[in-house]
């Protein structure tokens, strides 16, 4: 007696309108901007100060985001730009034992050039 054939496609294609594929879930979260978001300070070159509060992703008073290069296409939490994959963004702060519910998304490096975001607090 041979074992049940899986089909994979038929799977992902359930998976797919279900939203529960990754890819798709991360697309469709990453275009939800959150409802307060407040730059406290610029740490560094390399990092901010974040204050996050969110209903779905939760609340975080002092979240370090770091510096790095857009591994996908996003949004750009605070000014609404596209991002594409390979732009210097910030994130939050991930390591191997915690990853934060907001780590999808994204801040545009370049927003902190313009001159009314830069060294004042930016609100949403």
């Amino acid at each position: 007696m041979s074992a049940p054939e899986v089909d994979v496609e038929k799977i992902d294609r359930v998976r797919l309108k279900r939203g529960l594929l990754r890819g798709n879930q991360r697309a469709a979260d990453a275009s939800r901007r959150p409802a307060r978001i407040f730059v406290l300070e610029r740490l560094s070159t390399r990092t901010l100060s974040i204050f996050w509060s969110d209903p779905q992703s939760g609340h975080y008073a002092e979240q370090t985001w770091r510096l790095g290069l857009a591994r996908t296409n996003g949004i750009c939490v605070l000014s609404g730009r596209p991002i594409s994959a390979g732009e210097e963004v910030f994130r939050p702060r991930c390591s191997v034992t915690y990853i934060p519910a907001n780590s999808k998304y994204m801040i545009l490096n370049s927003v902190f050039s313009d001159s009314a975001i830069s060294h004042t607090r930016a609100a949403i």
